[in-house]
């Protein structure tokens, strides 16, 4: 099905319309993972092989990707004049937790909250019960020391960011997938950003991550709520002594401990 002479992304993804949901629904997350994987792969690489710091890396990266997501919707994707693409068909979306909890009627949350759930679940057991999961965190501790164990830094930095990227595209779609069905520009503002403060929060654990990634939800949906009576940047502000109080604590935390070792 055409609209306005441009294909739809579903047919882009050249997934037919007789493909059934339990095929077309993971298909698409897999392309999710895929194109993460494929983002986070250049930061990966820049970092393993060239030093280069990255959190610096992927921020500037973020311009450019917004820029070519950006000509790419509007070149070959867009429905007529808008800044986002056909809606995905049904056999392609995520339902609705509301289709199996009643009390969730009306919330937007979906599937992809199981998903990214699982996720959580599946990465604290890599990390901390498998060997390619043990030299990872050998290497987040302290590359020298690794690379004297004979670990591969360099791969081990690489596949890292490859993973993480691959991650950060199947929470992507919660939005594509599970929410507004289709593909809108800067859908994603912000979201490394709030990224950062959640994981800072958990202290990067995937475990802790989910009522780190609650409290952030909850604090960015209240500002809605209370938006009429209390300034959107009082939640900013909230966020930030938040996370001021959590890097105070870890401080105080690494000094005492300093202390007792001595």
């Amino acid at each position: 099905m055409a609209l306005g002479g441009r294909r739809t992304t579903y047919e882009t993804l050249a997934l037919g319309p007789a493909v059934p949901a339990i095929l077309a629904t993971p298909v698409a997350l897999a392309a999710g993972f895929a194109a993460g994987a494929a983002w986070g792969a250049i930061p990966g690489w820049m970092r393993a092989w060239r030093g280069v710091h990255e959190v610096i890396s992927t921020i500037l990266l973020n311009f450019v990707g917004f820029a070519l997501a950006g000509f790419v919707l509007i070149r070959f994707l867009a429905e007529f004049e808008s800044l986002h693409t056909a809606a995905i068909p049904p056999p392609a979306r995520l339902p609705r937790l509301e289709t199996f909890v009643p009390a969730l009627r009306g919330a937007p949350v979906n599937l992809d909250l199981v998903v990214a759930l699982v996720l959580c679940l599946l990465v604290a057991f890599v990390l901390v019960r498998t060997r390619w999961g043990f030299e990872v965190r050998a290497v987040g501790m302290s590359e020298r020391a690794a690379a004297a164990a004979g670990i591969p830094v360099r791969r081990r930095l690489f596949e890292a960011m490859m993973v993480s990227g691959g991650l950060a595209g199947v929470a992507a779609a919660n939005f594509v997938q599970g929410y507004k069905h289709y593909f809108e520009d800067g859908f994603t503002a912000e979201a490394g950003f709030k990224g950062i403060a959640v994981a800072l929060l958990a202290r990067s654990h995937p475990i802790a991550l989910v009522p780190a990634a609650l409290l952030f939800g909850a604090l960015d949906r209240g500002a809605f709520v209370i938006g009429g009576d209390v300034p959107k940047e009082f939640v900013d502000v909230l966020q930030a002594l938040v996370l001021l109080g959590v890097v105070i604590a870890m401080r105080r935390r690494a000094r005492r401990v300093a202390r007792e070792a001595a």
